[in-house]
């Protein structure tokens, strides 16, 4: 059980690490390209970067945080933002997103970094048995409306880029 459990996790943690790796190139490739002058083509390079990144966020909520959050099971994988928070600091991006675009990334970055302290906290939570007596399953379902927060806010993300 526990094996099955570990490889389940090993393939869920390389499919991210595959995915993250690929996003990553991307933004090193739009970074190293210095013969793209157009902006609209940096800024639609990025847009692509967030949407796998979106798509990652996206398996790793299905897989890992739906199916464990209220079992016994600890989450063993983050969600990541780290793309979509460097779009912020892109001058083409920032130039060439729209206000109501920005306000959707920043939520999306806020619910992910939010879901990520939930799951470190019911880690915490499952190792720790006089926290269960204390709090019940508040904190589960607590995290219950976190994770669906963060889901609906990745699949604004997955809607916004979906033409990328």
């Amino acid at each position: 059980m526990t094996k099955k459990l570990f490889k389940e996790e090993f393939v869920k943690f390389c499919f991210g690490l595959v995915a993250t790796t690929l996003a990553i190139l991307i933004a090193l490739a739009i970074n190293s390209r210095k013969d793209i002058n157009d902006d609209i083509s940096r800024y639609t390079n990025v847009t692509k970067a967030i949407k796998y990144e979106a798509i990652q966020n996206e398996f790793i909520l299905r897989e890992s945080f739906e199916k464990y959050f209220d079992t016994d099971k600890i989450i063993m994988q983050k969600l990541s933002s780290k793309i979509a928070e460097e779009s912020l600091k892109s001058d083409s991006f920032m130039n060439n997103a729209s206000s109501n675009e920005i306000e959707i990334l920043i939520k999306y970055i806020i619910n992910l970094k939010k879901a990520n302290k939930f799951r470190d906290a019911d880690e915490e939570y499952k190792k720790n048995e006089k926290l269960y007596d204390k709090f019940g399953d508040s904190l589960t379902w607590a995290f219950f409306y976190v994770i669906r927060g963060t889901k609906n806010s990745t699949q604004d993300i997955l809607d916004k880029y979906s033409n990328n």
